[in-house]
């Protein structure tokens, strides 16, 4: 296939994204890259594993840059597991320890999964939000929902 087509599928893919879908690709970036680091360390294919170590440090500081930290204690949170994740990949990069690759893809896999259920959570709220407004408006039952013109 011919890389410019798969290039511009690539940037629309990001362009149109919502911002939760953004951030499972970022998640799937680094879960990819660290496993192909985990591989080569296995493999003692030391250049390799260095380079997809600093791919998945650039997504942990590209997630730890996003964080809106006045949004609350969550954010912290996540602040806190990146900046652990981070540390435990420096150490890994020095020791060429696969184990520690290892433990890092779990957290990423784990991560990942609390998102997935996260904005799904959202996206259900929000279709039922939607779902009971139109309903209301399409039955007549407009009791105090008359001046809402906007739907989530």
């Amino acid at each position: 296939m011919d890389k410019t087509i798969v290039n511009r599928y690539r940037v629309s893919s990001v362009e149109t994204a919502s911002p939760a879908q953004l951030v499972l690709m970022l998640y799937d970036g680094a879960i990819k890259f660290a496993k192909q680091a985990e591989e080569a360390a296995r493999a003692r294919r030391i250049e390799e594993a260095n380079r997809a170590i600093g791919r998945v440090q650039d997504i942990l500081a590209e997630l730890m840059s996003s964080l809106n930290m006045d949004a609350g204690e969550v954010a912290g949170n996540l602040f806190a597991i990146y900046d652990y994740l981070n540390r435990r990949l420096v150490e890994a990069n020095i020791k060429k320890d696969p184990e520690i690759v290892s433990e890092v893809v779990g957290h990423l896999l784990s991560l990942r999964e609390a998102w997935v259920q996260m904005a799904r959570g959202v996206k259900n709220f929000r279709q039922g939000e939607t779902g009971t407004q139109r309903s209301a408006r399409l039955e007549g039952k407009q009791e105090g929902l008359s001046q809402l013109s906007v739907e989530v």
